[in-house]
């Protein structure tokens, strides 16, 4: 999993995925390498793999705010907005101090033309 998040901070999110699914093999109820590797996914625009690992990240630590966050941002690339919403909403319920999770929201709600949303969000 560390190598894996090397590589992301190098820019080889295909090398990352290699070492995130092998960190799997070691060990598959680990769900920040299943977050890293939805994360490198969402990178590549491999956005149904993205959702389908962010998820398990999910399932195995529901209050996993990153993995939220990053599921979120997946939904909003393919303007799934209210799914995006929603992942937000989970992401400010782990931590209410998220400005990422307030500011993408509110983002979400614009592209929906919810105006007032989005500036209680921003």
């Amino acid at each position: 999993n560390n190598r894996g998040v090397a590589k992301l901070g190098l820019n080889q999110s295909d090398e990352a995925i290699l070492d995130f699914l092998q960190a799997i093999k070691c060990d598959p109820f680990c769900a920040s390498t299943y977050n890293n590797l939805g994360y490198a996914q969402l990178i590549l625009k491999r956005y149904d793999a993205a959702i389908i690992n962010l998820t398990k990240a999910i399932k195995i630590n529901p209050n996993y705010e990153e993995a939220y966050l990053n599921r979120g941002n997946t939904h909003f690339v393919l303007k799934n907005y209210n799914d995006a919403i929603n992942d937000y909403s989970q992401t400010i319920q782990c931590n209410p101090n998220s400005v990422f999770a307030y500011t993408n929201r509110a983002k979400a709600h614009l592209a929906l033309n919810n105006l007032r949303r989005a500036l209680m969000d921003y």
